[in-house]
């Protein structure tokens, strides 16, 4: 995930410019939000057509008023409907309008007017040493954009990789399930069900297969599976037009009677 950290540089006497440089400044709002990581700030900007922003700790207001550096991780793009998503499970902490003063890839400035997120705050990219982890994730997001032509920035295309992903789970674990009751019947007791599980918990879908034929091609040889078709004797010529011409006579013989 990518890092940034957040620091807040006056006593929010800035606000007053706000109000008159950009009488229709853009949106932000300040979620209280609580996940299975635990509970967490969602600062949301408005940036176009979507919503841009960062999660921050829970007590991260009290540690800008202090004067500390929040950090935070950067977060994907939502919708703007999330501007009016105020519930018991997503509530509202703060909101109101900001203005970017300075801006470029890495690093911020703006100005904020909310009730408690107030004044100007720097915003700055964390910059990580070569081979961390974000820089091979950001390799994993190329990854995807080359091989499946997906865009993870758009929410549709973010759903289909996740919908993909969930695709391919159910399908590993369809192939696990088979190739274990095909063990079992098999091998018996003596087939190991818990190792096999564990190996093949490691190895890609494409790996799970090649030992799920084998076992298939094991299972074929000891129940070999019925033919689709029987050969059968076929009466001889001779025998077919005995029988036709029995069939006539008799015709004729029930025509007489």
């Amino acid at each position: 995930m990518e890092t940034w950290l957040i620091e807040k540089v006056d006593d929010g006497r800035e606000v007053d410019c706000l109000a008159r440089e950009v009488p229709e400044g853009k949106e932000f709002v300040l979620h209280r939000h609580c996940d299975e990581e635990g509970e967490h700030l969602d600062l949301r900007l408005e940036d176009g057509g979507v919503l841009v922003g960062w999660r921050l700790p829970h007590d991260a207001s009290e540690q800008l008023v202090r004067g500390d550096t929040v950090v935070c991780e950067l977060k994907r793009m939502h919708p703007k409907r999330w501007l009016e998503v105020d519930d018991e499970e997503c509530f509202v902490e703060d909101a109101g309008r900001y203005r970017w003063v300075e801006r470029d890839a890495d690093r911020g400035l703006g100005v904020f007017g909310g009730e408690r997120f107030v004044g100007r705050y720097s915003f700055m990219r964390r910059q990580l040493s070569e081979g961390s982890a974000f820089e091979r994730c950001e390799k994993s997001v190329s990854l995807i954009k080359k091989e499946l032509g997906l865009d993870l920035g758009r929410m549709e295309d973010a759903e289909k990789v996740l919908a993909s992903v969930r695709d391919g789970e159910t399908a590993r674990k369809r192939a696990v399930e088979r190739l274990c009751a095909l063990g079992r019947e098999l091998d018996g007791d003596s087939f190991d069900e818990k190792m096999w599980r564990c190996t093949l918990s490691h190895l890609l879908l494409s790996e799970i297969h090649g030992h799920l034929r084998s076992f298939e091609r094991r299972f074929d040889e000891k129940h070999p599976p019925l033919p689709v078709t029987r050969r059968e004797k076929l009466e001889s010529d001779k025998r077919v037009r005995e029988r036709l011409a029995a069939g006539i006579v008799s015709e004729e013989i029930s025509v007489l009677d």
